[in-house]
């Protein structure tokens, strides 16, 4: 993650753009007398929102760390391709 002043940002905006998307990482605009800012792609942004949104819900987070538990146990089932495709179609 790269940090900028506000004046670098400002005078290499397309530059420190290029560099988050390339990167796929944010970048912090520092601002001397202003809560610092984050600079990050759109579908960065999207990511997050969506991952606050299900972890905001009680049931779809215990079921994830149930889910996440259950693997890590092994408490798991390994089908192949084909198998997955007839239980759907089922």
């Amino acid at each position: 993650m790269e940090i900028y002043t506000y004046s670098e940002a400002r005078q290499n905006l397309k530059s420190v753009m290029d560099k988050v998307e390339s990167n796929c990482e944010e970048a912090i605009i520092h601002r001397r007398d202003g809560e610092n800012m984050v600079l990050m792609s759109e579908s960065e942004y999207n990511g997050w929102i969506e991952t606050m949104r299900i972890y905001s819900n009680p049931a779809q987070r215990k079921h994830i760390e149930e889910s996440i538990e259950q693997f890590k146990s092994g408490d798991v089932s390994v089908f192949s391709l084909e198998e997955l495709e007839r239980l759907s179609n089922d």
